[in-house]
């Protein structure tokens, strides 16, 4: 895992890159941390690419379920080829990941 900072607006945001050969490969957004798991590691650049192709900067996506907007989220893309958005709500473990990189930072901050 590593992270970098990244401005965005005048504010600063964490982003952790993840890599697992086994994981889907996604994008989990919080307040101030952004977390990219791909299945291989990815540099920064690529990274950004990601995080830039997804658009999190210029929108506030609602949920794919419970149509809301969250501070909390997942993005990915379905199996349909379309981005799909699961707030933290409607699944928790996407607040949980969050939460646990935001751990692991102040444990090593």
């Amino acid at each position: 895992m590593r992270k970098f900072a990244r401005r965005v607006s005048g504010k600063s945001i964490t982003v952790h890159v993840y890599s697992d050969p086994d994981a889907v490969e996604s994008i989990l957004v919080g307040p101030d941390r952004i977390i990219v798991i791909g299945s291989r590691d990815l540099t920064e650049e690529e990274a950004n690419s990601r995080i830039d192709g997804y658009g999190i900067f210029d929108i506030k996506p609602r949920c794919s379920i419970c149509g809301r907007r969250h501070y909390y989220y997942r993005m990915g893309t379905g199996p349909d080829g379309l981005i799909n958005t699961v707030c933290g709500r409607c699944d928790p473990s996407v607040k949980f990941a969050v939460a646990y990189f935001e751990a692991i930072d102040r444990l090593f901050a």
